[in-house]
């Protein structure tokens, strides 16, 4: 792979000291069993390990439904990947509803069971939802489980936002989950810039989860809420929700590459050429309220339009 990344660059500070109060969070999603780009992106973890503070797969990990082949767990360093359960990985055939899904336990074991305890994240055994603390830059990623989003999940929720707006050990927050939110098009305000596709690209699910309602709370609360981290749609977005203007988006485009499915995005991607890899790092600054995304790999759409990187304020909602 051609990178080259210093610490300057991948933390965006101007010294070594600064770095360390940024998150930098390595992406990837929508892998969906095809592990040439899950061994590609593991490269760049450990050729840049020391700049890296933990890495995440925002779901997809198995190609169609629950009964494929899980074979991503035996490359060496997988196991150190924070998982998010997707839509793919919960149906019981492919392309089935919510109602047509295995059980949190099932999903549970197969995928979370035999790696969770070595995340360091506060965890309760057979459930897929977790939260973990990087006390140094006093933020918390918080992992939703999408697929079995019910009452029991929300409350726990709620009491771990509430948790963090504590005024004697305040978190700032991060949500990850495989689905957005919010994926009716006609409540999402999409930022006007290259990371947003000008193609139709259908968005084939529509979806709704009352965690938003949760997160408004907390921020009128006085909690600092970061961003939604997300995968599913297989193209990039990045934005705010119309009824919630104060929560920050960024849909991560799929790091697998399927010519036989291309129309999913907006990307063409080549084997054996720098667009084969798609996958984003991500530097959290706390004190700034920055992100900064660049990303690694497929950078043009069919647009040409260029995703090489993206600095986003969540103090003002904006790019």
């Amino acid at each position: 792979m051609m990178v080259n990344l210093n610490r300057k660059e991948i933390s965006g500070s101007t010294g070594i000291q600064k770095a360390y109060s940024n998150l930098v969070l390595a992406g990837i999603t929508d892998t969906h069993n095809k592990n040439t780009y899950v061994k590609n992106f593991l490269k760049f973890v450990a050729k840049y390990k020391y700049y890296i503070s933990d890495c995440i797969h925002m779901g997809d990990l198995v190609a169609t439904e629950f009964p494929n082949p899980f074979d991503s767990k035996d490359i060496a360093g997988f196991n150190n990947i924070l998982l998010t359960l997707g839509n793919h990985d919960a149906y019981v055939e492919h392309h089935q509803s919510f109602s047509d899904v295995v059980s949190a336990s099932d999903a549970y074991n197969k995928f979370f069971s035999d790696r969770i305890a070595n995340w360091g994240v506060e965890y309760t055994t057979g459930d897929c939802y977790y939260y973990k603390d990087y006390v140094a830059q006093k933020i918390r990623l918080i992992v939703l489980d999408c697929m079995h989003w019910d009452a029991t999940q929300k409350a726990w929720l709620d009491d771990v936002l509430t948790d963090a707006r504590d005024v004697n050990n305040p978190y700032q927050v991060i949500i990850s989950q495989h689905i957005p939110p919010c994926t009716d098009t006609s409540k999402i305000n999409f930022f006007d810039c290259s990371w947003n596709s000008k193609d139709d690209v259908s968005i084939y699910h529509t979806y709704y989860y009352d965690s938003v309602e949760l997160v408004d709370d907390f921020q009128s609360n006085g909690g600092v809420f970061i961003m939604w981290l997300l995968g599913h749609w297989h193209i990039d977005g990045v934005g705010t929700f119309v009824d919630y203007p104060n929560q920050l988006f960024v849909v991560q485009a799929q790091t697998a590459a399927d010519n036989a499915n291309d129309g999913w995005r907006d990307m063409a991607r080549v084997d054996g050429t720098e667009s084969e890899n798609c996958f984003n790092v991500y530097s959290i600054d706390p004190l700034k309220k920055y992100i900064r995304v660049a990303r690694v790999g497929a950078e043009y759409d069919r647009n040409l339009q260029h995703k090489d990187s993206m600095l986003l304020s969540y103090n003002s909602e904006n790019i």
